[in-house]
């Protein structure tokens, strides 16, 4: 939805208003000016160098190469928005960004936002609750997006700040308004022991030289990652504030948080040689020290998907640690034994699953339902229900009925996840999957693209709009996104390939397929041995063809008389369709 030029400078002049807007004064100087040379149409003077100069009051001959204050101020212009915005903003109806690579904002309408609109006031939290101001000892308080224990209140849980009646208008229609009022006032707050959300201690970057390049690296990462953390769902991050001590802050973040919580301190080391930065980072366990994980990344100069080095290396990273699947993820749901309890030890598990076989639907499915019974108002855990029926209707295509109720759930789920959690990028990933499987493409694209803008850093979010591309017919641009995002994975996983293959076999590569498909196994998906079988159908291989088929049939039983549905599901053309068939028929697999 358009947002005309005077509604966005109250919302600018609104936000610069908020004194939970952790920025300096020059930094607001720096959204102010950035904001309004973008409203006034002259994008073109949103340069380094003009920053510089006018806002930061460089000389003439200033050399951003030498002088790196843009881009470190840039990073922390960033960082204080995504603070603001993962917590006491996070419902707010627009919302002014600064994407990396570039320094012209953006202004945002966010969907589904649940708001008080009410002209000034301030809402009060009930007694027990924290203020707006509530702080951890003088850490950075980056993110904390899932509900928070109540004890002693250790991460930031804030009120909201409200945007005037005659901005708001212009944006959500009256009836919206006051369902939103409803909505916000009826609105329990957090419940006792509801989660216990892991929390991340991102220490500054330590540079390994004293040059300035590698000097000023350090600052920007020390910025950069942060921020890209924060943008993954079921994790508080928290990063050192002014002259905090690594020491000071881990101490107090291990103390004041309750001893269930599980704390994870993350370090790196930073050089910039020849035009190639060089990141090295581990993840110890903050209660005893012991290292979970290390890793390193080199990036050179020009190459990658942004523009400035600490933000490709700060995406890497946080994708590493906190992707689905990644350390932390696969790490939490470790320590979950046995069937889990609606709650936290639900999402957790959830995040962690990338294929649902029928008894984990139906475990996931169950505990589900019971945290969303419990909390009405747990948007994650409508967003991972949405996505656990729309894998029931998938299964269910044998029962046309039984498949669309599963979808109109996943539909009902998915609304309950954009009203709660707008904030998260898996809510649109999930109202992504949920409008391709209705055919609704545009909202599939729209919604898919927002999770993205959200979170950059997770490649799966890429993989998946990719596929789905891939399969509506679009090749070439799904193929590219998909190659792209596989290769940013810090571990790619075999599906992450299913669809290159598909890509091999369109163009008749059968042989260069089935090489693809032996390098990524995955014997346990009837989707592999399905693309087996056409694969060496086509190439004449009878025996290795009627192997994949046997394959197949041991994990879908009758899988003959749903190839096509199956297909249909998932939106394949007409004549991919066919070919499949055919191939899959001269493997020796009964098709209807």
């Amino acid at each position: 939805m358009p947002i005309d030029d005077k509604t966005k400078r109250e919302v600018l002049e609104w936000l610069l208003s908020q004194p939970t807007l952790r920025l300096s004064k020059r930094n607001k100087q720096f959204l102010r000016f950035v904001a309004e040379e973008s409203i006034a149409g002259r994008g073109n003077r949103i340069k380094a160098y003009t920053i510089a100069v006018e806002v930061f009051g460089r000389s003439p001959d200033f050399d951003g190469g030498l002088d790196p204050v843009v881009r470190i101020e840039a990073g922390r212009l960033r960082l204080g928005l995504a603070q603001y915005y993962a917590n006491e903003g996070r419902l707010d109806p627009i919302r002014i960004a600064v994407p990396p690579g570039g320094y012209e904002p953006m202004f945002e309408v966010m969907s589904g936002s649940v708001l008080e609109a009410m002209a000034g006031d301030r809402v009060s939290p009930p007694a027990g609750q924290p203020s707006r101001n509530t702080q951890l000892s003088g850490a950075h308080v980056v993110a904390s997006q899932a509900p928070a224990s109540r004890d002693k209140t250790v991460f930031v849980r804030a009120t909201l700040g409200f945007i005037h009646l005659r901005t708001l208008w212009k944006i959500v229609p009256i009836g919206a308004l006051a369902l939103a009022a409803a909505a916000y006032f009826w609105a329990p707050w957090q419940r006792d022991g509801a989660t216990e959300t892991p929390t991340a201690v991102v220490l500054r970057a330590v540079p390994v030289t004293s040059d300035v390049p590698t000097l000023a690296l350090a600052r920007t990462l020390s910025e950069a990652l942060p921020a890209s953390l924060a943008r993954f769902g079921g994790l508080s991050v928290v990063a050192p504030m002014g002259d905090q001590s690594s020491e000071d802050v881990v101490a107090k973040v291990t103390g004041q948080a309750s001893p269930s919580r599980k704390i994870y301190v993350v370090t790196m080391l930073v050089t910039i040689d020849d035009l190639v930065t060089r990141a090295s980072w581990q993840v110890f366990n903050g209660r005893d020290q012991a290292l979970l994980w290390s890793g390193a990344s080199e990036t050179r100069a020009g190459h990658g998907r942004s523009a400035a080095p600490e933000d490709a290396i700060a995406e890497k990273i946080a994708a590493a640690i906190a992707s689905r699947g990644a350390l932390i993820p696969s790490h939490e749901r470790k320590t979950i034994v046995g069937n889990p309890t609606p709650g936290y030890a639900c999402i957790a598990r959830a995040r962690d699953l990338f294929v649902l076989d029928d008894a984990i639907r139906k475990v996931l499915i169950d505990c589900l339902e019971r945290t969303v019974a419990q909390n009405p108002e747990h948007g994650e855990a409508w967003g991972w229900l949405a996505y656990a029926y729309v894998d029931e209707s998938r299964v269910q295509i044998a029962d046309s009925n039984a498949s669309a109720e599963a979808l109109r759930r996943a539909a009902a789920a998915v609304e309950r996840a954009e009203r709660y959690a707008p904030y998260l990028a898996t809510t649109y990933q999930f109202a992504s999957t949920v409008a391709f499987q209705q055919g609704d493409i545009e909202k599939f694209e729209r919604t898919a693209k927002r999770a993205i803008e959200l979170n950059p850093s997770d490649p799966s979010l890429r993989i998946t709009y990719g596929n789905r591309l891939e399969a509506i017919g679009r090749y070439d641009e799904g193929v590219a996104i998909l190659k792209e995002a596989v290769a940013s994975r810090p571990t790619p996983v075999a599906t992450d390939y299913f669809v290159l293959v598909l890509d091999l076999y369109r163009r008749q590569q059968y042989r260069e397929a089935v090489a693809m498909l032996e390098r990524h196994p995955a014997p346990n998906l009837y989707h592999y041995w399905l693309m087996m079988a056409a694969a060496q159908s086509h190439l004449g291989n009878t025996a290795a063809a009627s192997n994949a088929v046997k394959r197949l049939l041991e994990i879908r039983p009758n899988y003959g008389s749903l190839m096509r549905k199956d297909f249909q599901y998932r939106r394949f053309e007409q004549a991919r369709i066919d070919d499949f068939a055919a191939a899959l028929k001269k493997a020796g697999l009964a098709v209807d």
